[in-house]
């Protein structure tokens, strides 16, 4: 499997991880919900039904934002080669390797370390569209583009 692809699944798993937790988050706070509507009366029961009802559109919206970035990233094509930086190319620069993909951070593969970071990033657009051994300005540094894939 080459890297794009493996750097591909390793989104999906923290992408998956993240619905699952979202989605635990949502049933627990659903059941306590539902324990405390069976329990209690009066303002304390209204408060604590407020609580609950606040944790779960707090869940509920994590769990939608997970399905949005595995929307995304589903989008994403491993197997075509880039000729230059956008959605879905793997940039390797004298800064850091850069799979333009998704935003989750640090990705370790091999003993090596990756980042998959959304398009929108301010790294991802300081390289968009940008070829190998063009020079990207970020942050008032300067570095190479050394490879794309």
């Amino acid at each position: 499997m080459d890297i794009k692809n493996q750097l591909y699944q390793a989104c999906l798993q923290n992408i998956e991880r993240r619905i699952s937790n979202a989605q635990e988050s949502l049933d627990a706070a659903i059941a306590a919900g539902n324990e405390e509507t069976k329990s209690s009366a009066g303002d304390k029961h209204e408060t604590a039904r407020t609580m609950m009802q606040i944790e779960q559109d707090k869940a509920r919206a994590q769990l939608i934002k997970a399905m949005q970035l595995k929307n995304k990233l589903a989008q994403i094509k491993t197997n075509h080669k880039y000729d230059r930086a956008t959605g879905g190319a793997l940039a390797i620069t004298g800064s850091g390797k850069f799979f333009i993909s998704i935003g989750i951070g640090k990705i370790n593969l091999g003993g090596e370390t990756y980042y998959a970071v959304s398009p929108e990033a301010p790294i991802a657009l300081a390289m968009m569209n940008k070829k190998e051994q063009e020079i990207v300005c970020f942050q008032n540094k300067e570095f190479v583009i050394q490879k794309i894939f």
